[in-house]
Protein backbone atom coordinates (compact mmCIF):
# COMPACT_ATOMS: atom_id res chain seq x y z
CA UNK A 1 0.00 0.00 0.00
CA UNK A 2 1.74 3.51 -0.57
CA UNK A 3 2.67 5.70 1.80
CA UNK A 4 0.35 8.49 2.24
CA UNK A 5 -0.09 12.02 3.45
CA UNK A 6 -3.66 13.68 3.78
CA UNK A 7 -5.11 11.05 2.45
CA UNK A 8 -2.87 11.28 -0.58
CA UNK A 9 0.02 9.24 -2.32
CA UNK A 10 3.47 10.27 -0.67
CA UNK A 11 4.35 11.17 -4.62
CA UNK A 12 0.30 13.20 -5.13
CA UNK A 13 0.69 15.20 -2.01
CA UNK A 14 0.11 18.96 -2.20
CA UNK A 15 3.32 21.05 -1.86
CA UNK A 16 2.14 22.59 1.07
CA UNK A 17 2.90 19.02 3.11
CA UNK A 18 6.59 18.97 1.70
CA UNK A 19 7.67 21.81 3.06
CA UNK A 20 10.36 21.96 5.59
CA UNK A 21 7.96 23.73 7.88
CA UNK A 22 5.99 20.46 8.19
CA UNK A 23 8.33 17.83 7.66
CA UNK A 24 10.76 19.44 10.38
CA UNK A 25 7.87 20.56 13.09
CA UNK A 26 7.42 16.63 14.08
CA UNK A 27 3.65 17.33 13.45
CA UNK A 28 1.98 17.09 10.76
CA UNK A 29 -1.70 16.96 10.60
CA UNK A 30 -3.49 13.79 10.73
CA UNK A 31 0.10 11.70 10.96
CA UNK A 32 1.18 10.03 13.74
CA UNK A 33 4.56 10.52 15.26
CA UNK A 34 6.09 7.31 13.49
CA UNK A 35 4.97 8.15 10.57
CA UNK A 36 6.56 11.43 10.51
CA UNK A 37 10.05 10.25 11.63
CA UNK A 38 9.50 7.96 8.37
CA UNK A 39 8.83 11.04 6.03
CA UNK A 40 11.44 12.78 7.60
CA UNK A 41 14.02 10.40 6.64
CA UNK A 42 12.80 10.04 3.38
CA UNK A 43 12.82 13.61 2.60
CA UNK A 44 16.15 14.68 4.26
CA UNK A 45 18.29 11.73 2.78
CA UNK A 46 16.65 11.80 -0.85
CA UNK A 47 16.32 8.05 -0.04
CA UNK A 48 14.82 6.47 -3.57
CA UNK A 49 13.26 4.07 -1.04
CA UNK A 50 9.43 4.14 0.26
CA UNK A 51 8.86 1.21 2.38
CA UNK A 52 11.02 -1.06 1.57
CA UNK A 53 10.06 -0.83 -2.43
CA UNK A 54 12.51 1.00 -4.70
CA UNK A 55 11.76 3.61 -6.92
CA UNK A 56 11.17 2.54 -10.79
CA UNK A 57 14.39 2.87 -12.31
CA UNK A 58 12.31 4.45 -15.58
CA UNK A 59 11.57 7.63 -13.15
CA UNK A 60 15.13 8.77 -14.19
CA UNK A 61 14.19 8.02 -17.74
CA UNK A 62 12.81 11.11 -19.63
CA UNK A 63 11.30 9.43 -23.07
CA UNK A 64 8.86 7.03 -23.84
CA UNK A 65 10.03 3.20 -23.27
CA UNK A 66 9.98 0.62 -25.73
CA UNK A 67 8.08 -2.73 -24.47
CA UNK A 68 11.61 -4.26 -24.81
CA UNK A 69 13.33 -1.70 -22.52
CA UNK A 70 10.54 -1.92 -20.53
CA UNK A 71 10.88 -5.48 -19.58
CA UNK A 72 15.00 -4.85 -19.61
CA UNK A 73 14.43 -2.30 -16.39
CA UNK A 74 11.73 -4.84 -14.71
CA UNK A 75 15.00 -7.46 -14.76
CA UNK A 76 17.48 -5.31 -14.11
CA UNK A 77 15.25 -4.25 -10.76
CA UNK A 78 15.11 -7.72 -9.79
CA UNK A 79 18.52 -8.82 -10.54
CA UNK A 80 19.55 -5.39 -8.55
CA UNK A 81 17.99 -7.84 -5.62
CA UNK A 82 18.36 -11.15 -6.32
CA UNK A 83 20.99 -13.66 -6.36
CA UNK A 84 21.92 -13.44 -9.77
CA UNK A 85 25.32 -12.50 -11.01
CA UNK A 86 25.23 -12.00 -14.64
CA UNK A 87 22.62 -9.70 -16.40
CA UNK A 88 23.11 -9.90 -20.30
CA UNK A 89 21.78 -7.10 -22.40
CA UNK A 90 21.59 -7.75 -25.78
CA UNK A 91 20.65 -4.89 -28.03
CA UNK A 92 20.51 -4.53 -31.86
CA UNK A 93 21.87 -1.54 -33.12
CA UNK A 94 18.83 1.61 -32.78
CA UNK A 95 17.18 -0.42 -30.02
CA UNK A 96 18.74 2.57 -27.21
CA UNK A 97 21.18 0.32 -24.97
CA UNK A 98 23.01 3.61 -24.40
CA UNK A 99 20.30 5.78 -23.42
CA UNK A 100 18.97 3.31 -21.29
CA UNK A 101 22.05 2.35 -19.57
CA UNK A 102 22.52 6.60 -18.93
CA UNK A 103 19.09 6.09 -17.04
CA UNK A 104 20.33 2.98 -14.94
CA UNK A 105 23.51 5.09 -13.84
CA UNK A 106 21.11 8.17 -12.83
CA UNK A 107 19.14 5.61 -10.72
CA UNK A 108 22.06 3.70 -9.25
CA UNK A 109 23.52 7.36 -8.56
CA UNK A 110 20.67 8.61 -7.05
CA UNK A 111 20.66 4.70 -4.68
CA UNK A 112 24.48 5.35 -4.20
CA UNK A 113 25.25 2.60 -5.23
CA UNK A 114 29.28 2.10 -6.62
CA UNK A 115 29.68 0.83 -10.19
CA UNK A 116 32.24 1.24 -12.52
CA UNK A 117 32.11 1.31 -16.48
CA UNK A 118 34.77 -0.61 -19.16
CA UNK A 119 34.49 -1.09 -22.32
CA UNK A 120 36.62 -3.97 -24.81
CA UNK A 121 38.63 -1.12 -26.65
CA UNK A 122 39.65 2.16 -25.97
CA UNK A 123 37.57 3.58 -28.87
CA UNK A 124 34.55 1.84 -27.22
CA UNK A 125 35.63 3.01 -23.78
CA UNK A 126 35.55 6.89 -25.04
CA UNK A 127 32.18 6.91 -27.13
CA UNK A 128 30.45 5.02 -23.78
CA UNK A 129 32.08 8.44 -21.72
CA UNK A 130 30.69 10.57 -24.32
CA UNK A 131 27.10 9.02 -24.15
CA UNK A 132 27.11 8.00 -20.43
CA UNK A 133 28.92 11.72 -19.34
CA UNK A 134 30.72 9.09 -16.61
CA UNK A 135 34.46 7.86 -17.09
CA UNK A 136 34.92 4.88 -18.84
CA UNK A 137 38.03 2.43 -18.91
CA UNK A 138 39.10 -0.65 -21.13
CA UNK A 139 38.72 -3.77 -19.35
CA UNK A 140 42.47 -4.12 -19.37
CA UNK A 141 44.10 -1.04 -17.40
CA UNK A 142 40.91 -2.22 -14.99
CA UNK A 143 41.78 -5.87 -14.54
CA UNK A 144 45.38 -6.55 -14.92
CA UNK A 145 48.98 -5.34 -13.41
CA UNK A 146 52.08 -6.11 -14.32
CA UNK A 147 53.70 -9.46 -12.81
CA UNK A 148 57.48 -8.36 -12.27
CA UNK A 149 58.19 -11.81 -10.74
CA UNK A 150 57.52 -12.96 -14.06
CA UNK A 151 58.10 -10.49 -16.71
CA UNK A 152 61.35 -10.99 -18.36
CA UNK A 153 63.65 -10.10 -21.27
CA UNK A 154 66.09 -12.14 -22.46
CA UNK A 155 68.25 -11.93 -26.00
CA UNK A 156 65.39 -13.61 -28.06
CA UNK A 157 62.70 -13.39 -26.31
CA UNK A 158 60.27 -10.89 -24.16
CA UNK A 159 58.10 -11.81 -21.44
CA UNK A 160 55.88 -9.32 -20.22
CA UNK A 161 53.59 -10.46 -17.60
CA UNK A 162 50.51 -9.36 -15.93
CA UNK A 163 48.01 -10.82 -13.21
CA UNK A 164 44.44 -9.93 -12.18
CA UNK A 165 44.72 -6.78 -9.95
CA UNK A 166 43.56 -7.00 -6.34
CA UNK A 167 39.79 -5.95 -6.35
CA UNK A 168 39.38 -3.25 -3.51
CA UNK A 169 35.72 -2.36 -4.61
CA UNK A 170 33.10 -2.88 -1.93
CA UNK A 171 30.87 -6.24 -2.00
CA UNK A 172 27.90 -4.44 -3.90
CA UNK A 173 29.83 -2.79 -6.67
CA UNK A 174 28.27 -3.59 -9.87
CA UNK A 175 30.65 -4.14 -13.52
CA UNK A 176 28.90 -2.84 -16.83
CA UNK A 177 30.62 -3.54 -20.21
CA UNK A 178 30.16 -2.11 -22.98
CA UNK A 179 30.67 -3.85 -26.60
CA UNK A 180 31.07 -7.29 -24.59
CA UNK A 181 30.10 -9.11 -27.65
CA UNK A 182 34.19 -8.54 -28.35
CA UNK A 183 35.32 -10.37 -25.47
CA UNK A 184 36.91 -13.74 -25.93
CA UNK A 185 37.50 -16.56 -24.25
CA UNK A 186 39.18 -19.07 -26.15
CA UNK A 187 42.45 -20.92 -24.99
CA UNK A 188 45.61 -19.10 -26.67
CA UNK A 189 49.31 -19.19 -26.28
CA UNK A 190 51.44 -16.85 -27.31
CA UNK A 191 53.82 -14.55 -26.20
CA UNK A 192 52.10 -11.10 -26.59
CA UNK A 193 49.50 -11.92 -24.42
CA UNK A 194 48.52 -10.29 -21.58
CA UNK A 195 47.60 -12.47 -18.81
CA UNK A 196 48.35 -16.60 -19.04
CA UNK A 197 46.00 -18.33 -21.50
CA UNK A 198 43.76 -15.77 -23.35
CA UNK A 199 40.85 -16.56 -21.70
CA UNK A 200 39.58 -12.67 -21.45
CA UNK A 201 35.79 -13.64 -19.93
CA UNK A 202 37.11 -15.78 -17.40
CA UNK A 203 39.77 -13.52 -16.09
CA UNK A 204 37.10 -10.88 -15.74
CA UNK A 205 35.16 -13.17 -13.70
CA UNK A 206 37.45 -13.99 -11.68
CA UNK A 207 38.31 -10.00 -11.03
CA UNK A 208 34.56 -9.38 -10.11
CA UNK A 209 34.60 -12.48 -7.94
CA UNK A 210 30.64 -12.73 -6.42
CA UNK A 211 30.25 -9.31 -7.36
CA UNK A 212 27.32 -8.54 -9.76
CA UNK A 213 28.29 -7.86 -14.22
CA UNK A 214 25.91 -6.59 -16.44
CA UNK A 215 27.37 -7.02 -20.12
CA UNK A 216 25.99 -4.84 -22.48
CA UNK A 217 26.79 -5.42 -26.38
CA UNK A 218 25.41 -6.44 -29.81
CA UNK A 219 25.41 -10.26 -30.48
CA UNK A 220 24.43 -9.59 -34.41
CA UNK A 221 27.87 -8.12 -34.91
CA UNK A 222 31.24 -9.73 -35.83
CA UNK A 223 32.56 -12.26 -32.98
CA UNK A 224 35.98 -12.14 -31.87
CA UNK A 225 38.75 -12.86 -33.64
CA UNK A 226 39.51 -16.52 -34.31
CA UNK A 227 36.24 -17.41 -32.40
CA UNK A 228 33.15 -18.30 -33.96
CA UNK A 229 30.21 -16.74 -31.25
CA UNK A 230 30.51 -13.97 -28.26
CA UNK A 231 30.99 -16.05 -25.05
CA UNK A 232 29.85 -12.88 -22.60
CA UNK A 233 26.76 -12.38 -24.52
CA UNK A 234 25.71 -16.36 -24.54
CA UNK A 235 23.78 -16.95 -21.77
CA UNK A 236 23.72 -20.78 -22.04
CA UNK A 237 27.41 -20.49 -22.48
CA UNK A 238 27.87 -18.37 -18.97
CA UNK A 239 25.73 -20.78 -17.21
CA UNK A 240 27.46 -24.13 -18.54
CA UNK A 241 30.67 -22.81 -18.29
CA UNK A 242 30.87 -21.09 -15.07
CA UNK A 243 28.26 -21.59 -12.72
CA UNK A 244 26.54 -18.63 -12.76
CA UNK A 245 22.93 -17.90 -12.63
CA UNK A 246 21.94 -15.57 -15.73
CA UNK A 247 19.30 -13.03 -16.53
CA UNK A 248 19.14 -12.39 -20.10
CA UNK A 249 17.03 -10.04 -21.57
CA UNK A 250 17.28 -8.34 -25.69
CA UNK A 251 16.51 -5.36 -27.42
CA UNK A 252 14.91 -5.47 -30.77
CA UNK A 253 12.67 -2.37 -31.24
CA UNK A 254 14.47 0.30 -32.90
CA UNK A 255 14.80 3.64 -31.56
CA UNK A 256 17.71 5.15 -33.02
CA UNK A 257 16.78 7.09 -36.54
CA UNK A 258 13.59 8.11 -36.66
CA UNK A 259 12.36 7.48 -40.09
CA UNK A 260 14.11 3.76 -40.48
CA UNK A 261 16.98 5.30 -42.98
CA UNK A 262 18.59 2.66 -44.76
CA UNK A 263 21.35 2.24 -42.35
CA UNK A 264 18.97 0.60 -40.00
CA UNK A 265 16.35 -0.78 -42.40
CA UNK A 266 19.60 -2.86 -43.88
CA UNK A 267 20.70 -3.97 -40.59
CA UNK A 268 17.20 -4.91 -39.24
CA UNK A 269 16.86 -7.02 -42.40
CA UNK A 270 20.09 -8.50 -42.01
CA UNK A 271 20.34 -9.51 -38.21
CA UNK A 272 16.67 -10.83 -38.81
CA UNK A 273 18.01 -13.51 -40.98
CA UNK A 274 20.55 -14.04 -39.57
CA UNK A 275 18.79 -15.18 -36.96
CA UNK A 276 16.33 -16.97 -38.91
CA UNK A 277 18.28 -19.34 -39.68
CA UNK A 278 18.26 -19.12 -43.10
CA UNK A 279 20.82 -17.18 -45.43
CA UNK A 280 20.35 -16.33 -48.60
CA UNK A 281 23.04 -14.20 -50.61
CA UNK A 282 23.78 -11.62 -48.92
CA UNK A 283 22.42 -7.81 -50.36
CA UNK A 284 22.38 -4.08 -49.61
CA UNK A 285 19.63 -2.16 -50.27
CA UNK A 286 20.63 1.43 -50.88
CA UNK A 287 17.99 2.77 -53.57
CA UNK A 288 15.54 4.68 -52.00
CA UNK A 289 17.22 6.13 -48.96
CA UNK A 290 18.77 9.40 -48.00
CA UNK A 291 20.99 8.26 -45.43
CA UNK A 292 23.08 5.55 -47.94
CA UNK A 293 24.77 7.17 -50.87
CA UNK A 294 26.44 4.68 -53.90
CA UNK A 295 29.77 5.71 -55.56
CA UNK A 296 30.54 4.94 -59.05
CA UNK A 297 33.89 3.09 -58.16
CA UNK A 298 36.14 2.73 -55.36
CA UNK A 299 38.19 5.50 -56.87
CA UNK A 300 35.63 7.67 -56.81
CA UNK A 301 35.16 6.80 -53.33
CA UNK A 302 38.44 7.17 -52.34
CA UNK A 303 38.54 10.72 -53.97
CA UNK A 304 35.71 12.18 -52.22
CA UNK A 305 36.51 10.72 -48.81
CA UNK A 306 39.99 12.55 -49.64
CA UNK A 307 38.45 15.99 -50.13
CA UNK A 308 35.77 15.69 -47.10
CA UNK A 309 38.78 14.67 -44.81
CA UNK A 310 40.81 17.34 -45.80
CA UNK A 311 38.11 20.00 -45.99
CA UNK A 312 36.06 18.99 -42.76
CA UNK A 313 39.07 16.57 -40.78
CA UNK A 314 39.40 13.22 -40.00
CA UNK A 315 37.33 12.62 -36.45
CA UNK A 316 33.90 12.91 -37.81
CA UNK A 317 34.34 10.14 -41.24
CA UNK A 318 36.21 6.51 -41.37
CA UNK A 319 37.22 3.75 -44.56
CA UNK A 320 36.19 0.43 -43.43
CA UNK A 321 37.72 -2.20 -45.37
CA UNK A 322 37.48 -5.86 -45.07
CA UNK A 323 41.48 -6.89 -44.41
CA UNK A 324 44.09 -5.81 -43.77
CA UNK A 325 45.82 -5.76 -47.18
CA UNK A 326 42.78 -3.84 -48.24
CA UNK A 327 43.22 -1.11 -45.67
CA UNK A 328 46.92 -0.73 -47.09
CA UNK A 329 45.75 -0.23 -50.51
CA UNK A 330 42.77 2.46 -49.63
CA UNK A 331 45.49 4.31 -46.94
CA UNK A 332 48.26 4.14 -50.01
CA UNK A 333 45.36 5.47 -52.52
CA UNK A 334 43.72 8.23 -49.95
CA UNK A 335 47.59 9.78 -49.39
CA UNK A 336 48.23 9.77 -53.39
CA UNK A 337 44.72 11.78 -53.34
CA UNK A 338 46.19 13.80 -50.72
CA UNK A 339 49.56 14.78 -51.60
CA UNK A 340 49.76 14.12 -55.31
CA UNK A 341 52.52 11.93 -54.97
CA UNK A 342 52.15 7.95 -54.78
CA UNK A 343 55.88 8.01 -52.51
CA UNK A 344 55.40 10.90 -50.33
CA UNK A 345 57.17 10.18 -46.89
CA UNK A 346 55.27 10.65 -43.67
CA UNK A 347 53.92 14.05 -43.37
CA UNK A 348 53.27 16.28 -40.43
CA UNK A 349 48.99 16.63 -39.45
CA UNK A 350 48.94 13.04 -40.44
CA UNK A 351 46.21 10.12 -39.22
CA UNK A 352 47.64 7.25 -37.36
CA UNK A 353 46.37 4.02 -36.14
CA UNK A 354 48.18 2.16 -33.02
CA UNK A 355 47.68 -1.66 -34.13
CA UNK A 356 49.50 -2.89 -30.86
CA UNK A 357 48.93 -2.11 -27.20
CA UNK A 358 51.60 0.57 -25.61
CA UNK A 359 51.93 0.51 -22.04
CA UNK A 360 54.64 3.14 -22.03
CA UNK A 361 52.17 5.89 -23.62
CA UNK A 362 49.20 4.03 -22.62
CA UNK A 363 47.98 4.30 -26.02
CA UNK A 364 45.32 1.37 -27.10
CA UNK A 365 45.33 -1.10 -29.92
CA UNK A 366 43.03 0.74 -32.32
CA UNK A 367 43.34 4.35 -31.22
CA UNK A 368 43.86 7.45 -33.76
CA UNK A 369 46.66 9.69 -33.40
CA UNK A 370 47.20 12.86 -35.08
CA UNK A 371 50.99 13.19 -35.76
CA UNK A 372 52.29 16.65 -35.56
CA UNK A 373 56.12 16.27 -36.17
CA UNK A 374 58.67 13.78 -36.79
CA UNK A 375 62.26 13.80 -37.39
CA UNK A 376 64.31 11.21 -38.95
CA UNK A 377 67.89 10.76 -37.11
CA UNK A 378 68.79 7.19 -38.64
CA UNK A 379 67.90 4.96 -35.35
CA UNK A 380 67.69 1.25 -36.47
CA UNK A 381 66.86 -1.68 -34.25
CA UNK A 382 68.30 -4.81 -36.46
CA UNK A 383 66.86 -3.06 -40.11
CA UNK A 384 64.04 -1.57 -38.79
CA UNK A 385 63.59 1.96 -39.05
CA UNK A 386 62.45 4.47 -35.88
CA UNK A 387 61.75 8.03 -35.92
CA UNK A 388 61.76 10.17 -33.08
CA UNK A 389 57.64 11.51 -33.09
CA UNK A 390 55.55 13.96 -31.31
CA UNK A 391 51.43 13.16 -31.68
CA UNK A 392 48.53 13.96 -30.60
CA UNK A 393 45.43 12.04 -28.72
CA UNK A 394 42.35 14.10 -30.79
CA UNK A 395 40.26 12.87 -28.11
CA UNK A 396 41.83 15.11 -25.27
CA UNK A 397 44.29 17.05 -26.80
CA UNK A 398 47.36 15.94 -25.09
CA UNK A 399 50.21 15.44 -27.09
CA UNK A 400 53.56 12.77 -26.31
CA UNK A 401 57.27 12.64 -27.15
CA UNK A 402 57.51 8.75 -29.04
CA UNK A 403 59.25 6.91 -31.18
CA UNK A 404 57.56 5.13 -34.24
CA UNK A 405 58.59 1.98 -36.34
CA UNK A 406 58.36 3.75 -39.82
CA UNK A 407 59.27 0.69 -41.65
CA UNK A 408 55.04 -0.52 -40.90
CA UNK A 409 53.43 2.49 -41.81
CA UNK A 410 54.70 1.33 -45.64
CA UNK A 411 54.12 -2.00 -45.34
CA UNK A 412 51.39 -4.58 -46.43
CA UNK A 413 51.84 -6.72 -43.27
CA UNK A 414 49.74 -6.69 -40.73
CA UNK A 415 52.55 -5.82 -38.22
CA UNK A 416 56.39 -6.81 -37.30
CA UNK A 417 57.64 -10.53 -37.91
CA UNK A 418 58.70 -12.53 -34.69
CA UNK A 419 62.40 -12.18 -36.01
CA UNK A 420 61.83 -8.28 -35.90
CA UNK A 421 60.62 -8.82 -32.69
CA UNK A 422 63.28 -10.67 -30.86
CA UNK A 423 65.63 -7.85 -32.77
CA UNK A 424 63.82 -5.26 -30.20
CA UNK A 425 64.11 -7.79 -27.58
CA UNK A 426 67.94 -8.71 -27.79
CA UNK A 427 68.51 -4.80 -28.17
CA UNK A 428 67.15 -3.95 -24.74
CA UNK A 429 68.60 -7.01 -23.06
CA UNK A 430 72.04 -5.65 -24.37
CA UNK A 431 71.51 -2.34 -23.18
CA UNK A 432 70.32 -3.01 -19.76
CA UNK A 433 73.66 -5.93 -19.34
CA UNK A 434 75.58 -2.53 -20.39
CA UNK A 435 74.14 -1.30 -18.17
CA UNK A 436 74.37 -3.26 -15.10
CA UNK A 437 70.30 -3.75 -14.92
CA UNK A 438 69.39 -7.42 -13.79
CA UNK A 439 66.08 -8.41 -14.62
CA UNK A 440 63.94 -9.02 -11.77
CA UNK A 441 65.03 -5.97 -10.43
CA UNK A 442 62.63 -2.90 -9.95
CA UNK A 443 65.39 -0.78 -12.23
CA UNK A 444 64.59 -3.15 -14.79
CA UNK A 445 60.76 -3.57 -14.62
CA UNK A 446 61.01 0.31 -14.90
CA UNK A 447 63.14 0.23 -17.88
CA UNK A 448 60.76 -2.30 -19.28
CA UNK A 449 57.82 -0.50 -19.56
CA UNK A 450 59.69 3.00 -19.85
CA UNK A 451 62.04 2.84 -22.69
CA UNK A 452 60.92 4.20 -25.88
CA UNK A 453 63.31 2.30 -27.81
CA UNK A 454 61.94 -1.26 -26.51
CA UNK A 455 58.14 0.45 -27.04
CA UNK A 456 58.25 2.37 -30.49
CA UNK A 457 55.04 2.38 -31.10
CA UNK A 458 53.09 0.00 -33.88
CA UNK A 459 51.39 2.31 -36.03
CA UNK A 460 49.68 2.08 -39.27
CA UNK A 461 48.16 5.03 -41.36
CA UNK A 462 44.17 5.22 -39.78
CA UNK A 463 42.25 6.90 -43.10
CA UNK A 464 41.03 3.65 -43.78
CA UNK A 465 40.82 0.58 -40.95
CA UNK A 466 39.54 -2.94 -41.12
CA UNK A 467 36.30 -3.59 -39.73
CA UNK A 468 37.44 -5.33 -36.54
CA UNK A 469 39.21 -2.14 -35.69
CA UNK A 470 36.55 -0.03 -35.99
CA UNK A 471 34.24 -2.17 -33.94
CA UNK A 472 33.35 0.17 -30.51
CA UNK A 473 33.36 2.86 -32.91
CA UNK A 474 31.12 5.31 -34.60
CA UNK A 475 31.45 7.82 -37.23
CA UNK A 476 29.33 10.82 -38.38
CA UNK A 477 29.80 9.32 -42.30
CA UNK A 478 31.57 5.73 -42.82
CA UNK A 479 32.85 4.76 -46.43
CA UNK A 480 32.86 1.11 -46.94
CA UNK A 481 34.64 -1.00 -48.94
CA UNK A 482 33.21 -4.37 -49.93
CA UNK A 483 35.92 -6.54 -50.88
CA UNK A 484 35.80 -9.79 -53.20
CA UNK A 485 37.61 -11.69 -50.34
CA UNK A 486 34.16 -11.27 -48.93
CA UNK A 487 32.44 -13.51 -50.45
CA UNK A 488 35.18 -15.98 -49.39
CA UNK A 489 34.08 -16.18 -46.18
CA UNK A 490 31.14 -18.28 -44.73
CA UNK A 491 28.05 -16.38 -45.17
CA UNK A 492 26.72 -15.66 -41.62
CA UNK A 493 30.42 -14.17 -40.99
CA UNK A 494 29.20 -12.36 -44.35
CA UNK A 495 26.13 -10.60 -42.82
CA UNK A 496 27.89 -10.10 -39.39
CA UNK A 497 30.91 -8.19 -41.50
CA UNK A 498 28.07 -6.05 -43.10
CA UNK A 499 25.88 -5.65 -40.19
CA UNK A 500 29.11 -4.32 -37.92
CA UNK A 501 30.46 -2.12 -40.54
CA UNK A 502 27.15 0.01 -41.60
CA UNK A 503 26.47 0.24 -38.21
CA UNK A 504 29.62 2.09 -37.65
CA UNK A 505 27.58 5.36 -39.38
CA UNK A 506 25.69 7.31 -37.43
CA UNK A 507 24.10 9.63 -40.11
CA UNK A 508 25.45 8.68 -43.59
CA UNK A 509 27.13 5.09 -45.32
CA UNK A 510 28.62 5.61 -48.75
CA UNK A 511 29.34 2.17 -50.46
CA UNK A 512 30.92 2.08 -54.65
CA UNK A 513 28.99 0.14 -56.11
CA UNK A 514 29.13 -3.49 -56.12
CA UNK A 515 26.84 -6.42 -56.98
CA UNK A 516 25.35 -7.00 -53.96
CA UNK A 517 24.12 -3.28 -53.65
CA UNK A 518 20.16 -3.49 -55.08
Amino acid sequence: MPLLLKGYPLKMAPRKYLNSDFAGSGSIPGWGMRTVARFRRYKYKSVVHIKNRVMPINRFISYTLTSGQSEAIRQMESFFRDDRQIYVLQGYAGTGKTTLLKGILDYLDAEKRPYKLMASTGRAARVLTNKTGRSASTIHSTIYEIDSARTDVQDDRKVLAFRLRQNQDAAETLYFIDEASMIADKTEMNQNLLFDDGRFLDHILRYIGRRKIIFVGDSAQLPPVNCSFSAAMDADYLERTYHRKVTMVGLTEVKRQEGFGGIITNATQLREKLNSGTLPPVSLKISGFDDIMPSVNIWKAVKDYSVEILNQGFESEIFISYSNGGAHYLNSEIRRNIYKNPDTPLQADEWLMVIQNNYQTGYNNGQHLRLLNWNNNGEKVGNISLVDAEVEDPQTGISKSVKLVYDLLFRKDPNLTLDEEKEFTKDFAIRMRHMGIKPGTDSFLVRLISDKRLNALRVKFGYAITCHKAQGGEWDKVYMNIEPALEKMPRDLQYRWLYTAITRAASYLVVPNHPILY
